[in-house]
């Protein structure tokens, strides 16, 4: 990682991790911010402005990064777009704290234990189209796997 000339935060930044093919790093911040660089040239990707609190955690699963704020509120981040959270989970500690990714599995260290999350996607028809073809959704949620 080059070293910035200016802070890509407003205020510090609270953790980092990289992706699977080691191509990017995302980094979250006290500015209530999360961030994607692509890592050759150091280049920004992505900016995700919609957490409420401090974000204390960032973990990369395949499908991209999951974020941790103060609030307890988890979010999955599609790549695509900063304006949209692939799922939420709210059931967490009001507290800053990291996350850890492994085999496609999110860990929260979330005291008095820790949790083992997956996200699952599935898909499902919703109305037609113009031209009568029905239109296809997708959902998605972290799933608790010791439950």
């Amino acid at each position: 990682i080059q070293q910035h000339e200016s802070s890509p935060h407003a205020a510090a930044i609270t953790s980092v991790t990289w992706s699977e093919d080691g191509k990017r790093y995302a980094t979250t911040s006290r500015d209530r911010t999360a961030k994607v660089f692509e890592l050759e040239g150091d280049r920004l990707l992505v900016s995700y402005a919609m957490h409420e609190r401090s974000v204390g955690g960032i973990a990369w699963l395949a499908d991209g990064p999951v974020t941790a704020d103060e609030t307890g509120r988890l979010r999955s981040l599609p790549m695509e777009d900063a304006n949209y959270v692939r799922a939420t989970l709210d059931r967490l500690p009001a507290k800053l704290f990291r996350l850890y990714s492994i085999d496609n599995t999110l860990i929260v260290p979330s005291l008095p234990e820790f949790r083992s999350l997956q996200l699952k996607t599935e898909s499902y028809e919703e109305g037609k189209d113009k031209e009568g073809k029905p239109k296809k959704k997708w959902r998605s949620w972290f799933e608790d796997r010791w439950s």
